[in-house]
């Protein structure tokens, strides 16, 4: 193996690594560190140094824009977390233009899932959690009523599923034979 290559799967399993992380972070606390998603951010211009070949760098940017533009928009009417439109952001840098659509898509069926399966759980400890013995401040806030739905999940969980679409990692997937 060269070092190119080892790099390369080194990037990817701290790229898995890091959405693993946020997610984890998400669910248990509702935040996803700045900090996470900045050192994303900013790996992605290292791998694409020296570890990446052929880098298609305006598509990255775009996809990163494209991404965060509308995000902003969203979190400012409150229909996104700040770190969910951050953690997003930082993920499409490493994606580029072409996988995004399919990565929208996943996420989007994903945190639907999610939310239907918090909502239909809610709706159950609400009708029967009393009788239970649960008191509803006893509960993860994700299960409260009215309580947020941790997206950092879904996005976490859409970005590794469009790993086998970003061109960049195509040499480690062949390695690892992971597709």
């Amino acid at each position: 193996m060269d070092v190119r290559l080892i790099l390369e799967i080194g990037f990817l399993i701290a790229f898995v690594g890091a959405l693993l992380f946020a997610a984890v972070s998400d669910a248990l606390t509702f935040a996803i560190p700045n900090l996470l998603v900045l050192g994303m951010a900013l790996a992605f211009p290292v791998a694409a140094l020296v570890a990446f070949k052929n880098v298609a760098w305006i598509s990255h940017f775009a996809a990163a824009g494209i991404v965060l533009v509308p995000g902003a928009a969203l979190f400012r009417i409150g229909a996104f977390g700040g770190g969910d439109v951050k953690l997003w952001a930082a993920v499409a840098l490493w994606t580029g233009l072409d996988p995004l659509f399919y990565q929208a898509m996943c996420i989007t069926v994903l945190g639907g899932a999610m939310g239907l399966f918090v909502v239909l759980l809610r709706g159950i400890l609400a009708r029967w959690g009393a009788s239970l013995g649960v008191a509803p401040e006893s509960l993860p806030r994700a299960l409260r009523p009215k309580g947020a739905i941790p997206y950092g999940i879904a996005i976490a969980g859409g970005a590794i599923l469009s790993i086998p679409r970003i061109a960049e990692f195509d040499a480690a997937r062949a390695a690892l034979q992971w597709t």
